[in-house]
């Protein structure tokens, strides 16, 4: 789960905007799998906000890269303090520092690295053809 701190004081009429934190590297990848990926975030706030609410958002990613995003509040009865961001579309280089991210925090190999052939091993450590 991630931690939502709501930034200074919001005047009527202003955007609330909302720093995000994630309390593991674990818990930034359920998130990303359940949500991110699929242009929302749960936001643990209470109380929540009522559906259609703008928000800004200042997210932490755990490789130290900051996004800023934008979303609405989605009318969601079923979890309590919370609230689901439905987010504006992300911009290549947010889905670029996105998938970096997750591929930093699972330990994937750098994109030039990917783009090798890799071998495959028989059981005696052969390689297979």
């Amino acid at each position: 789960m991630s931690n939502a701190e709501k930034q200074g004081a919001t005047r009527a009429g202003e955007t609330p905007t909302f720093s995000v934190r994630f309390e593991s590297r674990d818990d930034f990848l359920v998130e990303y799998t359940d949500a991110l990926r699929h242009g929302r975030l749960r936001l643990p706030i209470d109380p929540p906000l009522s559906g259609g609410t703008q928000v800004r958002l200042k997210i932490h990613l755990p490789d130290d890269a900051v996004l800023y995003l934008r979303g609405s509040v989605a009318v969601d009865f079923g979890r309590e303090r919370s609230a689901t961001v439905l987010l504006e579309p992300l911009s290549d280089a947010q889905r670029e520092a996105l998938e970096r991210c997750v591929d930093g925090v699972v330990g994937r190999p750098d994109e030039e690295s990917s783009t090798k052939p890799y071998a495959v091993m028989g059981p005696g450590g052969e390689p297979l053809h």
